[in-house]
């Protein structure tokens, strides 16, 4: 039997979550799991080390486990270009939701 890939992009605040918990969430069981892959793009990997560098966080940061998250991290995750032509043809209002 195939085994089946789940593919998951992990948010900015689950992974601060992660580094301000010293590792100790339910995350690590995600990142662990052998049927999980993990996917992020390049936008997302610098929110990521810029929050883990907002100053007003730094008091809920061992600055030992974000240096350390920040070298594993690029190892843990499978990187994705996003490339796409579309244009949006309007404008959303959703206020108007019967009349597009």
């Amino acid at each position: 039997m195939k085994k089946r890939v789940i593919r998951v992009v992990i948010d900015t605040n689950w992974w601060v979550s992660f580094v301000i918990s010293s590792y100790k969430s339910q995350l690590t069981t995600v990142l662990l799991h052998p049927n999980i892959e993990i996917y992020s793009r390049k936008e997302l990997d610098q929110e990521i080390f810029e929050t883990l560098n907002d100053a007003n966080l730094q008091k809920y940061i061992k600055p030992n486990i974000k240096e350390e998250f920040l070298r594993l991290y690029p190892a843990a995750i499978n990187p994705i270009i996003v490339k796409s032509t579309a244009t949006a043809s309007f404008l959303w209002n959703p206020f108007n939701l019967c009349n597009p």
